[in-house]
Order: structure tokens, then C-alpha cells, then sequence
């Protein structure tokens, strides 16, 4: 949960290169559609996003950053009123696909979450 991934980013990226780090799912990225400093930092560093941002009210929103050389497609998840998420199909050296998704609920009770997933 990074509360912010546009105040952060240098450190954030500073930390995947560093590291040598291939994926990172990010929660609470406060990403919208206008934040193309934000990605463009990213893609300078060598690495691309997925991202879904909550539109209808600030804050939210969920990532996934990987290492440009990395094959990945993001897939199709419905928007859900009780969650976020974001899904991608990785395309392993051995041509066998990995899944990848990550999810965030929101603090608060659980609602109607258990249906919506």
C-alpha cells in the first residue's frame, strides 16, 4: 500500500532497479488518467505499468509495474463495487502462461465482497 505512487515514484523505482526486482503489484497508487510524469518515470527506468484508477473517487487504485523485458498482457477483470483489482498473463521462457493479479479491498466492512469476487 503505497498512498501515493506519484509522490513516491523516484523511490519506488529506485528500490525495483536496486533490487533487480521483475514485478510489483502496487495498492493505493492514487494514480488517474492524467498522471503521465508518473509513467513516464517509469518507462525511464526500463520498466511499463498496468494500472486501474478509481474514477469515481479519490484515492484507490491498483498496479502493476514490470521489467520492460518481461512479455505481459493485461487481462479483462469487471469493476466490482467492494474491490479493486488488476489481472496479467506473463508468458514464461518455457511458453507456459502465469496469471497474475493483484487485489485490493478497501478497510470497512465486508459488504457484499465475498459475492462480488
Amino acid at each position: 500500500n503505497v498512498r501515493s505512487l506519484n509522490n513516491k515514484i523516484t523511490h519506488v523505482m529506485n528500490f525495483l532497479v536496486d533490487h533487480n526486482i521483475l514485478i510489483l503489484f502496487v495498492t493505493e497508487t492514487w494514480l488517474t488518467d492524467q498522471n503521465n510524469n508518473t509513467t513516464a518515470q517509469i518507462k525511464d527506468y526500463g520498466y511499463k505499468i498496468h494500472h486501474s484508477y478509481r474514477s469515481s473517487r479519490h484515492g484507490g487504485g491498483v498496479a502493476l509495474i514490470y521489467k520492460n523485458t518481461i512479455q505481459l498482457t493485461k487481462v479483462f477483470i469487471a469493476e466490482a463495487p467492494t474491490f479493486e483489482a488488476i489481472a496479467a498473463k506473463m508468458k514464461m521462457s518455457n511458453s507456459m502462461n502465469v496469471l497474475c493479479s493483484c487485489i485490493y479491498r478497501p478497510p470497512g466492512p465486508l459488504g457484499s465482497f465475498i459475492t462480488d469476487f
